[in-house]
């Protein structure tokens, strides 16, 4: 093959791996360079290899993603604060109409190990407690503290103030262990 031939078909190949690694968002000048000395290597070796254009847009749209996910979820953050807000406003507002005060209530649960989140590890058993028949003396936990000594009335008005639920845990001596109130036989039926 004559050398004149020979050198319009390498520029042709190195103007095609050119095109190619343009396209293919790659150095287009060192790819004409690299076309014209390994006229069988360069192109495959384009097809290859990643295409940074692909690579370039798919992390812009990563980019635009998460900074669309960040706003939605400062908008979200936003609402919460407010919602939680107005509902603490509210339930101040319930609290002083009703003369009650929610906040002071409760102490924080503590979970079982192990169990599920609703149940509560029980305080150990009050010592020293005699059996006298009638009435019974009752005690009640809150998370792991426990209450009492309260009379069967005195725990039924701690269930209409919402002081205690029914899933409180009571005992008395008559009793093997802790019981949820909505369990024990005495105050099944309160609500």
């Amino acid at each position: 093959m004559p050398t004149e031939v020979s050198i319009v078909i390498g520029l042709i190949i190195a103007g095609v791996t050119a095109y190619i690694a343009e396209q293919r968002g790659r150095n287009p000048l060192g790819w004409f360079v690299l076309g014209w000395l390994c006229c069988c290597i360069a192109i495959p070796a384009l097809f290859v290899l990643p295409n940074l254009k692909e690579a370039e847009a798919l992390e812009l749209k990563n980019t635009e993603d998460k900074r669309r996910l960040q706003e939605q979820l400062r908008q979200e953050q936003l609402k919460l604060r407010a919602f939680q807000r107005i509902t603490n406003e509210r339930i101040d507002h319930h609290d002083g109409v009703l003369g009650l005060d929610t906040k002071a209530g409760v102490p924080p649960q503590v979970a079982l190990p192990g169990g599920a989140p609703s149940q509560l590890a029980p305080p150990p058993l009050p010592v020293g407690q005699t059996t006298e028949p009638s009435p019974p003396i009752w005690h009640y936990a809150l998370a792991s503290v426990q209450y009492g000594p309260v009379t069967a009335d005195q725990l039924i008005d701690l269930l209409t103030a919402r002081s205690i639920t029914r899933d409180t845990l009571i005992w008395n001596s008559e009793m093997k262990g802790w019981l949820p109130m909505k369990d024990s036989p005495e105050f099944r039926n309160y609500h």
